[in-house]
């Protein structure tokens, strides 16, 4: 007879938010083959972006009525700086009482964008349960200035929250049976707070299922650069913003006929139409025509020079065989490596002439591209990533 998994999770209206999502769906539908799951679902979204899984899983949601997480975000001084606690919601707090009273569970799983607050009632109403919590952290976008070596970072409260949110994640892995970071950077983290509890920490990376890309490659690749990043995001349009006003021209200079793609047209109106009025510029109208963008481009864009990375952009890309230039920030918690499998760049000049070289150096390309598709397969592959949550959970 199958056990009984307790599944919390929310969703919100935040763009940011859509990676986490992936990747909690994903993690359901890992978890789906192993036990029979109660998922309960905070937030006003439909429940049809779920695993299908006849009899093995039932939706209880609770409508949101407030926000997920608090105003005063964490330091970025210190290892802490990707955990939020977050705010409780007492209809949530009711619906996990209810359904603990009615069934009896073996363990119970939190989202990453759930407080750690859950787990004490969790405790509290069914002592003896396994506590499992994922610590993944979306991009938060985050800007800052330098001034010579300092860093001054616009959002307030970071120093002053750093000490309260090394107390969280200590409390925290006090608590649960397993915590899932998403790179070896965010574990340690964890594991510095508490030496004694670090055994718990576990690395979940970032994923992709190759079944969505499963395709005959195409007969040759184009002059083609393809911009992939979430357009909706104010980092998105900053994207859009450099990639036409710098990357562009430097780029046709060298290399007159290339193709520009941008994989979203979630811009702001004026950015949309001054792109259309660029020559050889096509903005992708769905996913699959983005996917289409990528697979025939010899190379890809995954932006910033800001302080967030391009975890997703970079693995799909990885997962089309099209090389990779972006920045140290936009793959640092990625397994790569410069001229190995990706190009990596500091400066918006470095950047178009990394791209310029992918364009004019074919064999370069390529060889990157499978390196880079052999790294995927070996860490980022959806298949090994489930054998090992199974094999934890």
């Amino acid at each position: 007879m199958r056990k009984r998994l307790l599944f919390l999770s929310a969703r919100t209206h935040s763009q940011e938010d859509g990676e986490g999502w992936i990747r909690t769906r994903s993690i359901l539908e890992m978890l789906l083959e192993k036990y029979d799951v109660d998922l309960l679902l905070y937030g006003n979204y439909h429940t049809a972006d779920l695993p299908e899984a006849a009899g093995s899983l039932t939706v209880h949601q609770v409508k949101m009525t407030g926000p997920l997480r608090g105003k005063k975000l964490g330091s970025l001084y210190t290892p802490g700086r990707r955990f939020y606690p977050g705010n409780m919601s007492k209809e949530m707090k009711l619906a996990i009482a209810e359904l603990c009273h009615m069934n009896s569970y073996s363990h119970a799983f939190l989202s990453y964008n759930l407080p750690g607050s859950y787990l004490d009632i969790l405790n509290r109403v069914q002592p003896g349960i396994t506590l499992i919590m994922d610590a993944f952290q979306p991009r938060t976008g985050r800007t800052y200035l330098k001034t010579g070596r300092k860093r001054i970072f616009i959002k307030p409260y970071d120093h002053l929250n750093a000490a309260r949110l090394r107390k969280d994640m200590q409390r925290t892995m006090n608590k649960t049976a397993l915590l899932l970071a998403a790179s070896e950077w965010d574990a340690l983290s964890f594991k510095a707070v508490s030496f004694e509890d670090a055994g718990k920490v576990q690395v979940l990376p970032s994923f992709i299922n190759l079944d969505k890309y499963e395709k005959a490659e195409p007969v040759g690749k184009v002059d083609g650069v393809v911009l992939h990043w979430n357009m909706s995001t104010p980092q998105g349009k900053r994207a859009a913003l450099l990639f036409q006003q710098n990357i562009l021209p430097a780029v046709r200079e060298k290399v007159p006929g290339s193709k520009f793609y941008i994989t979203s047209n979630l811009l702001e109106p004026e950015i949309l139409e001054s792109l259309k009025e660029e020559k050889n510029v096509f903005i992708a109208a769905s996913a699959e025509e983005a996917i289409h963008y990528i697979r025939q481009s010899k190379v890809l864009f995954a932006p910033l020079l800001e302080g967030i990375e391009a975890r997703p952009e970079i693995l799909e890309s990885w997962a089309l065989k099209t090389p990779v230039v972006t920045t140290f920030r936009g793959s640092e918690t990625l397994i790569c490596e410069h001229k190995q499998n990706i190009l990596t760049a500091k400066t918006i000049e470095e950047i178009a002439q990394s791209i310029v070289t992918l364009l004019q150096d074919q064999e370069l390309g390529a060889i990157i591209a499978d390196r880079a598709f052999q790294t995927l397969l070996k860490h980022y592959e959806f298949t090994d990533i489930k054998q090992k949550v199974l094999s934890l959970v």
